[in-house]
């Protein structure tokens, strides 16, 4: 009989290893971005140049779609001598979520526990202000999910710094128009010492609905072009000929409202080169960018 029903008080096992996050959000937009093309995630916990990092990388079934997500961990416990600086496990997007939304709790912190001979991984949240309170959930493992997929480094020219807010806006008018495709196309105007871009993006279905952005270029550290998708620019608009474009593509909007929809943040780093997969980037903080979510799209054409 159940321990809860025979009044015997159920003690509670010490885990093998504990990981301890002091800000959920991060984990949340990590687990929110694997939701977006997977059903089961497989977590990897490792331990690189003597920082330990959770990893998380894995496509959709089509292979049209990538996350590929890094979280810096500051309270990582391996309780059991000589254990493994590098584990992995495997649960269910959906579940880990319901399990880490406790809206009461803004300033918790959580608890992730596991154990090497058990099928469940726990989580403790926990309430500075209220001590005699603990929110635990008990998840199942598998050993049958998505195949853990490492993307090869991809070199990219243009970045592309969006608005969210304008973004899920031209979003909401593609689901009532029951697009499809989003087409970005980037177009660049020299006059002088100045560079300028226009930015469009653009959304056809029953109806066609249009973005235009104009703002001075810049150069990023490695050399590739930086152009903005805001409305904060002071250029005005200019007239644009085929000799101007130097972007043209076309990606799926579902894809992309699964992931930015998601996203806590105004702006977003988006990566382009013409023929490989949009990269989306949200930063998640940490020494040098270490701590973050990429996302990829690819690219699709008329044919398709």
């Amino acid at each position: 009989m159940h321990s809860a029903l025979t009044g015997q008080k159920r003690t509670r096992r010490h885990a093998d290893w504990s990981i301890t996050f002091d800000d959920i959000s991060s984990l949340r937009s990590i687990v929110d971005a694997a939701a977006a093309v997977m059903q089961k995630v497989i977590f990897k916990v490792a331990k690189v140049d003597e920082r330990f990092f959770l990893m998380v990388d894995g496509a959709d079934p089509g292979v049209t779609c990538f996350v590929s997500a890094r979280l810096q961990l500051h309270k990582v416990e391996l309780h059991k001598p000589n254990h493994a600086c590098e584990f992995t496990f495997c649960v269910e997007c959906s579940q880990v979520l319901t399990s880490i939304d406790i809206p009461s709790c803004t300033h918790a912190s959580l608890v992730m526990e596991g154990h090497d001979d058990s099928t469940t991984i726990h989580f403790h949240v926990h309430d500075p202000d209220l001590r005699s309170c603990e929110d635990s959930s008990e998840l199942n493992t598998y050993v049958d999910g998505d195949e853990r997929r490492v993307i090869s480094p991809l070199s990219y020219n243009l970045i592309l710094e969006i608005d969210l807010v304008k973004l899920r806006e031209l979003i909401k008018k593609a689901r009532k128009a029951r697009a499809e495709l989003l087409r970005i196309c980037i177009h660049t105007k020299t006059s002088g010492a100045k560079e300028r871009s226009l930015v469009l993006f653009s959304v056809k279905g029953e109806s066609l609905h249009k973005q235009t952005f104009c703002h001075e270029t810049s150069k990023d550290e490695d050399g590739s072009l930086v152009v903005r998708a805001a409305p904060d620019g002071s250029d005005r608009l200019f007239e644009v000929d085929a000799n101007d474009l130097i972007f043209d593509s076309m990606f799926p909007i579902s894809k992309i409202d699964a992931f930015v929809k998601t996203v806590p943040t105004r702006m977003l780093t988006a990566k382009l080169s013409s023929g490989i997969p949009l990269m989306l980037t949200h930063q998640l903080g940490g020494i040098d960018d270490e701590s973050h979510i990429h996302f990829l799209v690819a690219p699709v054409n008329d044919a398709e």
